[in-house]
């Protein structure tokens, strides 16, 4: 593809060009997900925070309502508020917690004690959109700064 740069910002450009790592210049712009059991197109562009129409377009679904358990979508990623690679698993500039349930805990309880949200923990953990059912002792993936 050409690059048409507007007259006056030449500088400008290629300085912001040369501070990007140059492994990071092409990095691919979307990642992979696969679909799980319960998932539909609206709970994957929650979970990644894309719209419905962006992610059925770069996946050229035509009706929305039918995606496939296994099937692999490419989910676009949005500059700085991406995700790390699927590898990493969390936001950037997060570090990784493990938090063993106890009884009587509650996903609300649990955010607020991490300064995050429920609804975080829900899309670290794969649960189910509106899902609130855990368990003593299971372990919940937890990402602070």
């Amino acid at each position: 593809y050409d690059l048409k740069i507007p007259v006056g910002v030449k500088q400008k450009f290629l300085t912001a060009w040369k501070a990007i790592p140059e492994e990071e210049r092409f990095a691919p712009q979307f990642i992979v997900h696969r679909v799980r059991y319960g998932e539909s197109l609206w709970t994957i562009s929650k979970k990644y925070n894309v719209s419905i129409h962006d992610l059925a377009a770069v996946n050229k679904i035509r009706n929305r309502n039918k995606v496939r358990v296994g099937q692999k979508l490419n989910v676009p990623l949005k500059g700085g508020n991406a995700w790390a690679t699927a590898n990493k698993g969390g936001p950037r500039g997060y570090s990784k917690k493990i938090y063993k349930v106890k009884r009587g805990d509650t996903l609300g309880q649990i955010a607020e004690s991490f300064g995050t949200r429920a609804s975080k923990i829900r899309r670290w953990n794969n649960m189910k959109y509106g899902s609130h059912l855990i368990h003593a002792g299971q372990k919940l993936v937890i990402w602070v700064k």
